[in-house]
């Protein structure tokens, strides 16, 4: 923080020049950095250094000579990066906008020299007939001209000038910690847009890290504040269908009818794609995408933060794409994939198996069979020979001819079974006869989709709002072994909205008694449960009591009457019977009340409940149809 402190000729202290550092967003809105961020960009520029400053906790770079701000995981345009010293009102709220640099540097000599004149009421003109007035230290006022043939300028009133941000400091955000403690990869769903405000992933993945971060201020006390943050970076994958060099949007704007457009329109940006994720071919260019997004960006955060020792997660938004890709095995040697089906997996047969190509044979096949030690000493297979780069075959040591002929292998071999999407649709059915399809536990054939493996483990795999447990009912499993557990991954959290018409549960696929229990209800973030739904439980809780009470009466009452029977008739009460059988009966319904929420849902997640609900409204609760769709977009 840059102070320069002065005084008035006829006495008083004048504020000390804090400069602070905006940048503009997209919408035109401009944005204070973080008090750090500030301080950092601050301090390169008095020192002139060469370079850039990270910001946002290392998701943006600041080139502080261009004034550009840039992001660094994601593709985004640049936004101009501004020094404020002098600053106005905006209309619309209270906001600070700062002045052009140039404009500012006018202001603070015209401020000066009134200070050193003492004598105000002088004005600055600006562009467009608009002035600025210092009337006073205190007191400066950013004039408008006043239009009388347009009612709306007539309107307008006078802009307050504000000098500094010196009082106002320490009420801008301090700024991320530099210590990450967990990073967690967010996968979105469907459509171009993550919810009804029309924002993108990177927005929504924006409130999440904040509100997290936020909780963290004010539910968590770590000792001497050691605990460092979670990281949220999104992964974006509709370039895989999407993209220019695609093909696939042209094609579906020849063959949509121009009748309902939008309809039609929000039908192509969105529920096509879950017709894209089913399709075989363009399954497996999503898939492919989104594992090559995945190593890539969790390949850049390790290079930018290389003291990181936390754990990595995977949350995913609708669709469950994650679901496929946790569920591949990257301990493997082979190309295959476990997934939830217990002990059945989507695995060649042994012919095929055999008839498959190794690293080996295709070595041999280009006459290359001289560098198979290299590529075994590297671990290098068939999967990660298609994602090497002719830089990386160089950095092997293989000359010009050699890896000339890998490269077109690689080319070809992409071509043909990992990119089939971007040949477009005439391709697509070019290509369907080459697909592979395995038998499922239920007797229906499931085409053979390659998954590539992550280059990471993970620790927790979060699903929201996802159709996991359709996908899996559709594709012929109904049950999922008690002891299967994810092959790279611990623990999995089904999270949900209780209308989200999207979502469906998983432990009845595990567990048959499940269907009977209720999903775990998630605490509110001030740790209770909200108003209708506390009382919705105290009534639940009622009905438990009074149902044990009148089993304890009936009981109590059999065991009377039986008594009084056997004294009598002289019966005795055989030894080593407890109970009779309507006792037992009883008592086993008693049971069931007691411990009807109280179950374990195989190895999923470690023995632990799968299934987690987030608390409605008490105005969503009031028509849950008209918030289904909305509840689909509530989990930022």
């Amino acid at each position: 923080m840059q102070q320069q402190q002065q005084h008035f000729p006829y006495g008083g202290e004048l504020q000390p020049m804090v400069a602070h550092w905006f940048y503009k967003r997209e919408d035109g809105a401009w944005v204070p950095f973080t008090r750090i961020d500030s301080g950092r960009i601050e301090e390169h520029y008095i020192n002139n250094t060469q370079g850039v400053v990270t910001t946002d906790g290392g998701r943006f770079d600041v080139d502080v000579k261009q004034r550009i701000r840039y992001p660094i995981y994601w593709n985004g345009s640049n936004v101009e990066v501004r020094r404020g010293t002098w600053f106005y009102r905006s209309d619309q709220n209270s906001y600070l906008i700062p002045y052009e640099e140039t404009v500012s540097e006018k202001l603070e000599a015209l401020f000066h020299n009134c200070i050193n004149e003492n004598r105000w009421q002088q004005s600055l003109p600006l562009d467009g007939g608009e002035s600025v007035v210092i009337h006073s230290p205190t007191v400066m006022i950013h004039m408008r001209p006043n239009n009388v043939w347009n009612q709306e300028e007539s309107t307008l009133r006078p802009r307050a000038v504000k000098r500094s941000v010196a009082d106002i400091y320490y009420q801008l955000p301090e700024g991320e910690k530099d210590q990450i403690d967990h990073l967690i990869l967010v996968i979105h769903g469907i459509g171009q847009f993550a919810d009804f405000q029309l924002r993108d992933i990177v927005a929504c993945v924006e409130d999440l890290r904040n509100n997290g971060i936020n909780l963290q201020q004010t539910h968590a006390s770590f000792e001497n504040n050691r605990a460092g943050r979670v990281e949220f970076l999104p992964i974006i994958w509709r370039y895989a269908l999407h993209g220019d060099d695609n093909g696939v949007d042209s094609a579906m704007k020849d063959i949509t009818l121009p009748s309902i457009t939008r309809m039609r329109n929000f039908t192509n940006e969105n529920l096509l794609d879950i017709l894209f994720y089913t399709s075989p071919v363009y399954c497996q260019a999503i898939v492919n995408y989104v594992t090559q997004e995945m190593n890539r960006i969790y390949k850049l955060f390790r290079e930018r933060n290389p003291n990181f020792v936390g754990q990595v997660s995977i949350s995913g938004h609708s669709l469950g794409i994650e679901n496929e890709l946790v569920s591949a095995d990257s301990a493997s040697e082979k190309s295959e994939v476990s997934s939830l089906v217990g002990e059945e997996t989507n695995k060649l047969s042994d012919k095929e198996e055999e008839e498959k190509e190794s690293i080996s044979t295709v070595l041999a096949q280009l006459n290359l069979s001289a560098h198979t030690e290299t590529f075994e000493n590297e671990q290098i297979d068939l999967d990660a020979l298609v994602m090497c780069s002719e830089s990386d075959l160089k950095d092997l040591g293989l000359p010009l001819g050699h890896r000339k002929k890998l490269s077109n292998y690689i080319k070809k071999t992409l071509e043909e079974s990992i990119d089939l999407s971007r040949q477009g649709l005439a391709s697509h059915n070019a290509n369907v006869e080459r697909l592979t399809y395995q038998k499922g536990v239920a007797g229906t054939g499931q085409p053979y989709v390659n998954y590539p493996r992550l280059d990471f483990r993970q620790a927790n795999f979060f699903a929201l709002g996802s159709p996991i447990g359709l996908f899996l009912i559709v594709r012929g499993i109904d049950n999922i072994d008690e002891k299967y557990k994810l092959p790279t991954c611990s623990r999995f959290y089904n999270v949900f909205h209780p209308y989200d018409p999207v979502a469906y549960r998983i432990e009845p696929i595990i567990e048959e008694t499940a269907r009977d229990i209720l999903p775990v209800m998630m605490e509110h973030h001030k740790g209770r449960k909200r108003f209708h739904l506390e009382l919705k439980d105290n009534l639940t809780k009622m009905g438990k009591n009074f149902k044990r009470n009148i089993i304890s009466s009936v009981q109590s009452t059999i065991t009377a009457i039986q008594d009084f029977a056997r004294a009598h008739t002289g019966t005795k009460k055989e030894e080593g019977s407890d109970l009779t059988e309507h006792e037992s009966e009883m008592q086993q319904l008693s049971e069931l009340i007691d411990t009807k929420d109280n179950v374990e849902i195989g190895q999923l997640n470690e023995g632990n409940r799968i299934d987690y609900v987030l608390q409605e409204a008490p105005l969503e609760s009031l028509n849950e149809y008209l918030f289904a769709l909305s509840s689909h977009c509530c989990y930022w």
